[in-house]
């Protein structure tokens, strides 16, 4: 069982560990704290409720991680998921949803030609323990189990500076990057008014295997 545990600054010992379907819960409850109240594209919004929510579908898959506390307590995630092993999601409900997911297919798109994908689908911290590496171990542990598990690349979908800022640190590269102000309806308008400091969605890539060839760079 993959387990790793970490002294960080003046907050004590960490353990980084595989999700379970056990954790969904928590998870669920985890994110609608951090990962969506901060994510740009929803607004602060709340996920789905946990029974409809698809994005927990990833967690028997066996690539997603957690941080935890010196008690138990998930301080950060990475929701990591193999998109041709799962069913597809299903549509939106809402038209504000429904925009979202047409950004999240013409920036998925770009890396079509690209097979034997891990997808670093969601990464969350929790604020008070931000600024301290989470965010990048779960990223160096996602490449591990990525290479342990055949797959040939790893993704990350930004839609804040503070991802895309994660991403380059750890030498992903950006394959494809739209500007929120450049991401127009047919009135020539911003679909997403994205507050600052947060500009543009962008997909991220780092090729594990360095015979492998994905097309362009």
């Amino acid at each position: 069982m993959l387990r790793h545990t970490y002294e960080l600054l003046n907050l004590g010992v960490v353990s980084i560990k595989k999700l379970e379907e056990k954790d969904a819960d928590n998870v669920h409850k985890f994110l609608a704290r951090t990962f969506y109240k901060d994510e740009p594209l929803h607004g602060g919004h709340p996920p789905p409720p946990i029974e409809d929510y698809w994005v927990l579908k990833a967690l028997p898959q066996g690539y997603s991680l957690k941080v935890t506390d010196a008690d138990g307590n998930i301080v950060g995630v990475s929701i990591n998921m193999d998109y041709d092993k799962l069913p597809a999601p299903p549509k939106p409900d809402t038209e504000e949803l429904q925009k979202v997911d047409e950004l999240m297919e013409l920036v998925f798109g770009k890396i079509d030609d690209i097979q034997d994908l891990l997808d670093i689908h969601i990464l969350a911290v929790d604020p008070l323990w931000r600024k301290r590496g989470l965010a990048g171990y779960l990223c160096d542990h996602t490449e591990r189990i990525a290479k342990e598990n055949g797959f040939k690349a790893v993704s990350i979908l930004s839609t804040s500076i503070f991802s895309a800022k994660i991403a380059e640190s750890r030498g992903y590269r950006c394959r494809y990057k739209i500007r929120y102000d450049r991401y127009l309806d047919a009135d020539g308008k911003p679909i997403f008014n994205v507050p600052p400091p947060h500009t543009a969605v962008a997909i991220y890539v780092k090729i594990l295997d360095d015979s492998y060839y994905c097309g362009s760079p």
